[in-house]
């Protein structure tokens, strides 16, 4: 088990960093009045689980010379729901943890994000392999 945790150090290290994020109370946020748009946060969702799921998704399939093109594998499944349950989690605890309350349409960002990620690493592996892609 040592080695295998050690292959997702970066995944581990960005989940815990938006759990972080999740978690911390809404005064110790920054904020601007030039970032006052409706629906910002929403936004904010989409961008941190697009990167956690690239990041998931890159060091699975780093060292795989065949990768598996359609979502429905259960190599693939496995770590996507990992990823939605994850934000689930975060979601469903905000209102007991810290002072931030639960959000479907977060939840809906967060797993929007998930998928998006892992169709954007599809399209990037290649290209840090070095291989051709067209």
């Amino acid at each position: 088990m040592g080695p295998k945790i050690f292959q997702y150090k970066f995944s581990i290290l960005t989940a815990s960093f938006i759990i972080f994020l999740s978690m911390a109370e809404s005064p110790d946020l920054p904020s601007s009045p030039f970032l006052n748009l409706p629906h910002l946060d929403k936004l904010v969702h989409l961008v941190m689980y697009t990167g956690l799921s690239m990041i998931l998704f890159l060091e699975k399939n780093w060292k795989n010379e065949k990768r598996k093109e359609k979502i429905w594998y259960t190599n693939n499944i496995i770590p996507i729901l990992i990823a939605v349950v994850l934000g689930g989690c975060i979601e469903i605890l905000q209102p007991i943890l810290s002072d931030r309350g639960r959000d479907f349409w977060d939840f809906v960002a967060n797993t929007t994000g998930v998928v998006l990620g892992f169709y954007l690493h599809r399209s990037i592996l290649p290209v840090l392999k070095g291989q051709k892609i067209f």
